[in-house]
């Protein structure tokens, strides 16, 4: 699964690269942070603007698109259970569900062996939900998220992401 969280940071790197290539870029422009989970097992939240990309073996995640008037829609495969909570907040569950979302969201996963890749600009809550051998995460910017990686906690922990928080 190590090569799977490399080529996931790969990945996002090239997406990233991609949109800041495609943007123009003003004065005061944020940097972007990079957040990624392995194998992890417990409950994950990103609130941010970026783009994520993850799968998981077993679980849940909610999706609230906090700009459903942009053409940047989640996508969600794998999927067996769909349930729309809110006009911009829907909830998809089943078994080896893979997820992508972009722009502006807030994203929730509760499952069991979730690989996640995040890059852009906010902040993340990780917790173990009292998971045993619970996965790890990395939000250490200076090596892309190479390095730096820690056991998902016991209670939840806010972790910021990129140079700028999106609340």
């Amino acid at each position: 699964m190590r090569r799977h969280g490399a080529l996931a940071c790969a990945l996002a790197g090239l997406v990233a690269a991609t949109a800041v290539g495609t943007s123009q870029a003003s004065p005061g422009d944020v940097d972007d942070g990079c957040f990624v989970v392995r194998q992890g097992r417990g409950i994950v939240t990103v609130v941010a603007e970026g783009v994520v990309f993850g799968r998981f073996f077993s679980g849940r995640v909610s999706i609230d698109d906090l700009t459903p008037e942009d053409a940047k829609a989640p996508r969600v495969f794998g999927d067996t259970r769909v349930q729309e909570i809110t006009e911009t907040r829907v909830l998809y569950s089943g078994q080896n569900v893979r997820f992508r979302v972009s722009g502006k969201f807030r994203l929730r996963v509760f499952a069991v062996d979730t690989d996640l890749s995040f890059v852009g600009n906010g902040h993340a809550v990780v917790t173990s939900a009292d998971y045993l051998d619970a996965g790890e995460y990395s939000a250490d910017a200076t090596s892309f998220c190479e390095d730096g990686f820690e056991p998902l906690p016991d209670l939840p922990k806010r972790v910021s992401i990129g140079s700028a928080s999106t609340d």
